[in-house]
């Protein structure tokens, strides 16, 4: 996933997929990978991430690319933020291999057709 003009992350054009950001690292390179994906569809039905909220501290998530290879982080915590907030605001430090998996929450603001906050869920390769 790309940019949009006005610079915000591309979210994904279906409901049922996740979207990587592409000007990041790959999910197990160092640096933050980041994973978007959608909580509900156009008809109310769950989306990719419906569970998102669900992931602990220590639940395991595995990323398998598109050569299906499989790379397995563990979750280290999570947090709604604004979707005003500022990138480096939301990603933590550079140092290792962490991925954001990324979706809507919050109060859905039917003027505007979209939810107010996001939530994060923050995990780090496993050795």
């Amino acid at each position: 996933m790309g940019l949009t003009a006005a610079g915000d992350m591309v979210a994904p054009s279906k409901y049922t997929e996740a979207g990587w950001y592409k000007y990041g690292p790959l999910p197990g390179n160092k640096g933050n990978a980041v994973i978007d994906g959608h909580v509900i569809g156009p008809q109310g039905q769950p989306g990719i991430f419906s569970g998102l909220s669900k992931l602990l501290p220590g639940d395991i998530v595995s990323v398998i690319d598109t050569n299906d290879q499989k790379t397995d982080f563990i979750v280290t915590g999570s947090r709604n933020f604004s979707e005003s907030a500022k990138t480096k605001d939301v990603l933590p430090s550079e140092d290792g291999a962490h991925l954001i998996l990324i979706t809507c929450t919050g109060t859905w603001d039917q003027a505007r057709r979209h939810y107010l906050e996001r939530l994060a869920v923050f995990a780090d390769k496993l050795p």
